[in-house]
């Protein structure tokens, strides 16, 4: 786990979400439901779009600067985690899925996710995604993903990863 102290985890990977939200409202996609208040996030980039960029990263630096304040042991190993994603990415263009969130239970995340899936088999473009949530896989394979890598170490002594992919599907005549 790359921010361990529970006293400060909260406030670091809220700080992330906001700088990955900030790079995903200019560069990729937020999709959200709400009801009286947000339900469900999906946040996803076209092709090219992710990992960030150096340049992306450098307009988010304070951002990230005050991150590295706040844990600077947590934020290389979140470094390290990504050098090994990085390695296991595929190669050819594709949607990247970074963030899918919603009540465990609540119906919202398959219908944010089934939104997304849709619009990229219009275009016929593949999503890949990865996962440290052992029960997602599953999820996931029900929209038609199949898993790339099964759970493999990112970070010592953190959760697995799994990889996936998902081709898009045949445009149907209307």
């Amino acid at each position: 786990m790359a921010f361990p102290r529970p006293d400060s985890r909260r406030q670091i990977l809220q700080a992330l979400f906001i700088t990955i939200l900030k790079d995903a409202i200019r560069f990729g996609r937020v999709e959200i439901a709400y009801t009286h208040q947000i339900v469900g996030v999906v946040i996803w980039y076209p092709p090219g779009g992710y990992p960030m960029s150096t340049l992306r990263i450098l307009r988010l630096l304070p951002e990230y600067l005050w991150i590295v304040a706040a844990n600077p042991i947590g934020i290389l190993r979140l470094f390290r985690a990504q050098i090994v994603l990085d390695r296991h990415r595929p190669k050819q263009p594709h949607c990247h899925g970074f963030f899918l969130c919603a009540r465990r239970g609540n119906p919202v995340g398959g219908l944010l996710i089934r939104r997304v899936l849709n619009e990229l088999d219009k275009l016929q473009l593949p999503m890949y995604l990865e996962t440290q949530e052992s029960r997602c896989p599953n999820l996931y394979g029900r929209f038609g993903f199949k898993l790339l890598h099964n759970g493999f170490e990112t970070l010592a002594s953190g959760p697995p990863t799994w990889t996936m992919w998902r081709d898009p599907r045949p445009n149907r005549p209307t």
